[in-house]
């Protein structure tokens, strides 16, 4: 390793208490929702309402959809990365199903025809950089109380796209495949994994039937997988699937074999029959075909396809008799879309046409469109436009009653019973949201979540969804004054406020627009106002983000991934670069604010994913790298060297996020698959406590909650599908101080001056103010304030005889005490003044005289001719 010019320093001790006596692995996560995304906020940019982006309720992206046809209340959902949730009332409450499944991505649901038996693909097919793997095929037959994983071995790390069962042959099943994405953002499936598979043995074996090779052809073709899986709806012997490169394919031999009916004439993706020469493959790149039947028209196959630039090629109807091709109109783009009906059609894409009327299509895109005659004009139903939320994914018929729908879409689930013209979200229990971020400051969260923006929590389950639509990335509270928070989305563009009510906008120029799609962020908690900003090299503010300026690092083409600052030193700054020529990362650290840096880690294959610096030691720092089972490293400073540690991490998981304990003694990995710690710096792991879903963790942040004279260090769990999460890691005493009088009690005469101690014992690190106040006006105080250990004198007099209790209140620190004296108030002679102390009663003549100490109460005279001492009483 590279040797430096930065200095040695010594550890300092830990800033909280210790927590590394708790236990982690036998205590519980508690969810904290967003269930659902419950309001938005009308309060956005520049005072401005975003009506364009569908109405709350939300949760998050749902991919597959299945209603029970003998109890169409009983429906099921299957989000990307969130698991099958199922209802048994309509879609007013649900309860998640698979959350100890070994993925809770979801592409597809097909029940039996008696509904006995639910059949789920896991793994997310659209294709997307966030379009998680499966694990296999998921049966259940007691109506997802318990589940069984089939091909396993066949289907791990791909996304199953469809499902078709056949009645008369329960063990006969076919299932069609395309890739998916780990890590954030590569490429996980295995290119043996991708095609249409057959099980005749009730899914213990499989056999692929149409892969990337044609059996009697050299050319690869269909490489991207299918997208679409659908029977012939009066012939179970016929089937029809359209894939990812323009072409659509057809068995009619329950899937044993298959061949080209459809093939793309251009990269523009027009279906033209296929001819059975096969004279080069003309498969159009990213061309994705989604397709509908009808029983109304046997003979018919609907579709809709994309271009290879991902946007809208158009739909159409094939007749297979006749093999001619009807093409049908484009529906209008979406608001604000430049013309461009679609975009990202690789993504979102789906075409069904009603049962009952084969004139009546239902279009999924960005929005979701109906054609009432058959393709000439379209209605925009929902998305951009408001009503649901954009981006459609999945679309199911209500089983026999057709006018009423389900969708399913980067936002949840609605439904219509009126084929689209209003909508019921049925989002309200439904916990899926996708988290790229989350942070927090006490009982306060803002999280960055997948097309859902920057969502707020303050204690409710039902968050709020603040000003950035879109896709939510880094979010922040200022370490300073944490009313000021920031919401960040695509690239270098955040939001920021004081109030969450008013918010600006801020975009930094993309020099190169090599930037990542998340631009990675880190405040200096040692610098109030100074923002890092990775692009191709940093970003850096020193005024809350008013002003930016950039810093180019080594060559000046390296890409930054992650960012972290130091905890326990201003300035210090650690940057994980990848080189975009090399194609190599490294990572580097400037203690100057990023005005200078220096490499200490250098030539690795993947890219800096998180980099946690050791709160107590500034340099000291764990960095994880993107990848299946890529690990990371320990970096530290020691003996005027850097020494990089490799294989931390635990074994065969994907990091995406590390995090340290205040007090230095755990480090904690948020992975693909639950979040582990090791209190050993590294070299052992265990899963962090049980209760957790098997869901990704893309990010984590660590806060402390103070309520009353304790403070609980929570760990909070931003996860990809299953919201957010909470876990004690301890709960500590604060420091606080003990306060007593002496004497307790004091036996008194009435007007004479007399103290007690009073005495203030601090907790060793309380460093508060005590403020002292006394509940008695006869008494007083020789100090209202006290820092640390230390004693002040009260003093009293009272005229009066009897008994009085003094109250004095200590507060400060987040403590309040009390304590008290007594005074014993008894008469007396030769008290302050002199004179009577008591009171005596004197007759003279008529005239009764009472005297209290020195004063005369009281007179009545009522002759001054016979003056004679009757009585003299002493009380």
């Amino acid at each position: 390793m590279s040797s430096g010019l930065i200095p040695r320093v010594s550890t300092a001790p830990p800033k909280t208490s210790s927590l590394s006596n708790v236990s982690l692995s036998n205590d519980q996560w508690l969810e904290l929702g967003p269930k659902p995304i419950g309001t938005w906020q009308d309060c956005c940019v520049n005072g401005q309402t975003d009506q364009n982006w569908g109405n709350p309720p939300f949760s998050g992206r749902v991919t597959a959809i299945a209603v029970n046809a003998s109890d169409t209340k009983i429906v099921y959902v299957g989000a990307s990365s969130g698991g099958v949730w199922k209802s048994t009332d309509g879609g007013s409450t649900w309860i998640p199903t698979t959350d100890d499944q070994p993925s809770l991505a979801t592409g597809s649901i097909v029940l039996s025809q008696d509904s006995k038996t639910i059949y789920v693909g896991t793994g997310d097919p659209n294709h997307s950089g966030d379009s998680y793997p499966g694990a296999g095929l998921l049966r259940s037959n007691d109506e997802g109380k318990s589940w069984t994983v089939l091909g396993s071995d066949v289907f791990t790390d791909a996304s199953i796209s469809g499902i078709l069962l056949f009645p008369s042959d329960p063990n006969r099943i076919v299932v069609s495949t395309t890739w998916a994405k780990c890590c954030l953002g590569i490429i996980a499936t295995q290119p043996s994994s991708i095609g249409i598979y057959l099980s005749t043995d009730g899914g213990a074996s499989w056999r692929q039937t149409l892969g990337r090779i044609y059996p009697n052809q050299s050319q690869v073709y269909n490489w991207d997988g299918v997208a679409s899986l659908l029977a012939h709806p009066t012939n179970s012997s016929i089937a029809y699937a359209g894939d990812f490169a323009g072409n659509t394919w057809q068995t009619s031999d329950k899937g044993t074999t298959w061949a080209k009916i459809l093939i793309p004439t251009s990269t523009t993706c027009i279906p033209t029959p296929e001819n059975g020469t096969l004279p080069g493959d003309n498969s159009g790149t990213g061309c994705r075909v989604a397709l509908a039947v009808t029983s109304m028209l046997p003979n018919a196959i609907f579709g809709a396809l994309s271009n290879s630039t991902s946007d809208f090629s158009g739909s159409f109807m094939f007749d297979t008799k006749t093999l001619s091709v009807t093409s049908y109109y484009l529906p209008p783009p979406p608001p604000d879309h430049q013309g461009r009906v679609c975009g990202q059609c690789n993504y979102d894409l789906y075409f069904n046409v009603d049962p009952s009327n084969p004139q009546v299509f239902y279009l999924g895109m960005i929005d979701l469109y109906r054609s009432m005659d058959g393709g000439n004009t379209w209605t925009d139903l929902g998305g951009y436009t408001g009503r649901i939320h954009p981006d459609q994914h999945a679309f199911l018929f209500m089983p026999n009653s057709p006018t009423t729908i389900f969708v399913g879409n980067d936002g949840g689930i609605w439904k219509s019973n009126d084929r689209g013209d209003t909508w019921t979200s049925l989002n309200p229990g439904l916990a899926i949201t996708q988290f790229h971020h989350i942070a927090g400051n006490g009982n306060n969260l803002l999280g960055g979540a997948q097309d859902n923006g920057c969502l707020g929590y303050s204690g409710s389950q039902s968050w709020i969804e603040y000003a950035p639509t879109g896709d939510g990335g880094w979010t922040g509270f200022d370490p300073s004054n944490p009313s000021k928070v920031y919401c960040a989305i695509q690239h270098l563009t955040y939001y920021d406020s004081s109030d969450k009510k008013s918010w600006s906008r801020t975009s930094i120029p993309d020099r190169l627009s090599k930037v990542s799609f998340f631009a990675p962020v880190a405040l200096d908690p040692n610098t109030p106002g100074t923002i890092y900003m990775g692009s191709v090299g940093v970003w850096k503010s020193t005024d809350f983000g008013l002003h930016w300026n950039e810093f180019s690092l080594s060559n000046g083409l390296e890409q930054t991934t992650a960012i972290a600052t130091a905890p326990s030193k201003a300035g210090i700054v650690y940057m994980g670069q990848f080189d975009l020529f090399a194609s190599a990362s490294s990572v580097r650290i400037s203690t100057d604010s990023v005005a200078t840096s220096q490499t200490i880690l250098s030539s690795q294959a993947q890219k800096v994913i998180s980099i946690a610096v050791d709160p107590n030691n500034p340099f000291t720092a764990y960095v994880a790298l993107r990848g299946r089972d890529a690990g990371g490293f320990k970096l530290s400073y020691q003996s005027g060297a850097w020494t990089a540690t490799a294989g931390m991490g635990p074994p065969g998981q994907t990091i995406n996020v590390i995090k340290i304990t205040p007090d230095s003694s755990t480090i904690l990995v948020g992975t693909d698959k639950k979040v582990y710690y090791s209190r050993d710096g590294g070299i052992s792991w265990n899963i962090l406590g049980f209760g957790l879903p098997n869901v990704v963790v893309d990010e984590m942040d660590i806060v402390t909650v103070v309520s009353g004279h304790t403070q609980t260090t929570k760990l909070i769990a931003g996860t990809y599908g299953r919201g957010a999460w909470s876990f004690d890691l301890g709960t500590v005493t604060l420091p606080g101080f003990i306060v007593s009088t002496s004497p307790s009690s004091i036996r008194v005469n009435t007007n004479t001056i007399t103290t007690a101690t009073v005495t203030i014992n601090v907790d060793q690190g309380f460093a508060a103010p005590v403020t002292l106040t006394i509940d008695n006006s006869a008494c007083n105080i020789s100090s209202s304030t006290i820092t640390g250990s230390g004693a002040v004198t009260v003093s009293c007099r009272f005229a009066y005889p009897g008994t009085n209790t003094v109250t004095i209140t200590a507060d400060g620190g987040g403590w309040m005490h009390t304590t008290s004296v007594t005074f014993t108030v008894v008469g007396g002679e030769g008290g302050a003044g002199g004179g009577v102390t008591g009171w005596e009663t004197y007759a003279i003549g008529t005239t009764l005289i009472i005297i209290l100490g020195n004063w005369i109460a009281g007179a009545i005279i009522a002759s001054l001719l016979a003056i004679r001492r009757r009585s003299k009483t002493r009380h």
